[in-house]
């Protein structure tokens, strides 16, 4: 999350996601809560099949990102950034502006495929980011929210195909995401769900735009619409899945 106070910017990470927006952009100032050094998926590391744990405030901070979460997931997210963000030293909870950045969905297209998933439909995904979006607005004061469509993640099959490595894990990534791993129709139906799901993401946008809070804007980011995936090496070099 990257904020501004009085003219001035203080940038203060809390994005559902990812630390890809770099406080260089908005000010030299030192950033509140990035996230620190390198974290494992830790919701994925599983004990007598429980999970230890999505997040390490000592490394993640404010970044509330969790691997394999779908956008219904976002309110326990929300819950640790919340909780996070009244710790943070320097951080005038009430009075500070705050941006926080949205990327959600990609675990919502990879089941897109498969009939009677009700949990995928776009009419799902705009009710459950619909209302992230309204408790955000009554917890956190001064929000500017980015709300980013997501990429077509179906073509990370398509540079899995030039590795023979890639080849090899497929199985990883086809359990990560099942419909990517599919036929050509399964696909295609991922592609259709995403553009379904950026038609949501602007007409929310447009809706908070109208309403004309004075605390509060909601502004879709195209910077990943209809984005292809451009190479092999902007994956994971480990599940050839994940972007770098």
């Amino acid at each position: 999350m990257n904020g501004y106070e009085h003219g001035r910017a203080r940038c203060i990470k809390v994005p559902h996601f990812r630390n890809d927006v770099r406080v260089s952009w908005y000010s030299k100032s030192p950033a509140l809560g990035v996230s620190l050094g390198v974290q494992i998926p830790l919701e994925a590391v599983k004990i007598k099949g429980r999970a230890i744990r999505a997040w390490d405030a000592r490394v993640d901070q404010l970044n509330g990102a969790v691997s394999l979460a779908k956008v219904q997931d976002l309110h326990t997210q929300m819950d640790y950034l919340v909780a996070e963000a009244k710790k943070i030293k320097g951080l005038d909870f009430h009075n500070d502006w705050k941006v926080l950045t949205i990327l959600i969905g990609a675990n919502n297209l990879c089941i897109s495929c498969e009939d009677g998933r009700k949990d995928a439909t776009p009419e799902c995904f705009e009710a459950k980011y619909r209302a992230i979006l309204e408790r955000v607005r009554n917890e956190i004061p001064k929000v500017f929210v980015n709300a980013v469509p997501m990429f077509n993640i179906s073509g990370v099959h398509a540079q899995q195909q030039t590795s023979d490595y890639c080849k090899l894990i497929k199985p990883v990534s086809n359990n990560e995401c099942p419909c990517m791993g599919r036929e050509d129709r399964d696909r295609a139906a991922m592609d259709e769900h995403n553009a379904l799901y950026t038609r949501v993401i602007h007409n929310i946008a447009s809706d908070y735009a109208a309403k004309n809070y004075s605390d509060f804007a909601v502004v879709a980011q195209p910077c990943f619409q209809d984005l292809p995936v451009l190479a092999l090496e902007y994956l994971s070099g480990v599940d050839c899945f994940h972007p770098r």
